[in-house]
């Protein structure tokens, strides 16, 4: 049960940190 949950936030964290860097990257460019 708890290593699902670990994993669970595990997975949302890498997705968040991926979106942050397009959007740093789309910044960047827009800049």
């Amino acid at each position: 049960m708890f290593l699902a949950i670990f994993c669970c936030v595990k997975g949302i964290i890498t997705i968040t940190k991926r979106a942050f860097n397009k959007m740093s990257c789309n910044i960047r460019m827009w800049l």
